[in-house]
């Protein structure tokens, strides 16, 4: 028995380790740290990246702002740099869901920005992510609380499971 677990050992040891894939979600919101909370002092974006062996191979982004007009804050960075408050949730998630990003990055390309009351042809940042997975009404909600909004939405639909993988979302803030 101690030869057996002996070589099981040995082999393992000498075995290649199969890198496994994993596909995760992080959402970001941001807003106005100080004073009241309103849709043109926040802003929600979102990521998709495709992980294999610890490193980003594939990502989908969706950052949707208004043509010709000034978000609050187009990244995390410039976002950190004006104090705003900022939430990002991590979420793991499948291949299906970053096909489904990828689709909508590619229908936005069609809309303009802000919503009209049933979204035709017209998107929000906020609904411009959440539409990945279908309809969702946020209400008055913007920013941080929209964004985690969404992050419960896409795990109630069965797409997303909460994760702790937060350096996925400092490698994206940081571009690599």
């Amino acid at each position: 028995m101690r030869k057996a677990l002996l070589i099981f050992a040995v082999i393992g040891w000498y075995a290649p380790s199969v890198q496994a894939e994993e596909w995760y979600c992080v959402v970001w919101g941001w807003n106005n740290a100080r004073g009241p909370v309103r849709p043109w002092t926040s802003h929600t974006c979102a990521a998709w990246v495709h992980v294999s062996g610890g490193k980003i191979i594939g990502k989908v982004e969706i950052n949707w702002g208004p043509g010709g007009h000034r978000l609050i804050a187009d990244s995390v960075e410039e976002a950190r740099s004006r104090n705003l408050a900022i939430r990002r949730v991590v979420l793991g998630a499948d291949a299906k869901f970053l096909d489904m990003a990828k689709k909508q990055r590619d229908m936005l390309r069609g809309y303009r920005f802000l919503d009209r009351p049933h979204r035709p042809l017209a998107v929000n940042c906020l609904h411009a992510v959440s539409d990945t997975a279908g309809w969702l009404d946020t209400g008055p909600l913007c920013g941080v609380a929209g964004s985690q909004r969404i992050a419960d939405f896409f795990v109630l639909r069965g797409l997303a499971r909460p994760s702790d993988q937060y350096w996925l979302a400092n490698a994206i803030e940081e571009g690599r």
